[in-house]
C-alpha cells in the first residue's frame, strides 16, 4: 500500500511560496497546540485563496458585463499579476523581520 502525501489537495504554489515563509510561525506553536495551529494555517490559506478567486471574478465579471470581455481579461490578468508582486513584497518583509 502507498502512502498519501500530506500535500494532497493543495495547489503548487501553496507548496513553493508560503511553506518556507511561514515555518518561523509553525516554530512558535508548542506540541500541544500543533493541532490547532494547523488548523488555523489550513483555514487561512483556504479562505485567503477563496477571496482571491472571488475578487479577481468579480472584477472580471463586473467589466464583462459591460461587453468588454478582452477588457475584462486584462483588468482580471492585471490585478492577478498585482496580487503576486504584493505577496512577493510582503513574504520579502516577513522573511526580513523573521530572519
Amino acid at each position: 500500500m502507498q502512502a498519501i502525501p500530506n500535500e494532497v489537495g493543495f495547489h503548487a504554489s501553496d507548496r513553493l511560496s508560503s511553506r518556507r515563509y511561514l515555518a518561523p510561525l509553525v516554530v512558535l506553536a508548542t506540541v500541544a497546540s500543533a493541532g490547532a495551529g494547523s488548523g488555523m494555517y489550513g483555514t487561512t490559506a483556504q479562505i485567503a485563496n477563496a477571496a482571491g478567486v472571488a475578487a479577481i471574478g468579480a472584477v472580471f465579471f463586473a467589466i464583462d458585463a459591460s461587453g468588454s470581455a478582452r477588457l475584462a481579461l486584462s483588468a482580471a490578468s492585471a490585478l492577478f499579476a498585482l496580487s503576486i508582486i504584493a505577496c512577493a513584497a510582503f513574504l520579502t518583509w516577513m522573511r526580513r523581520v523573521t530572519g
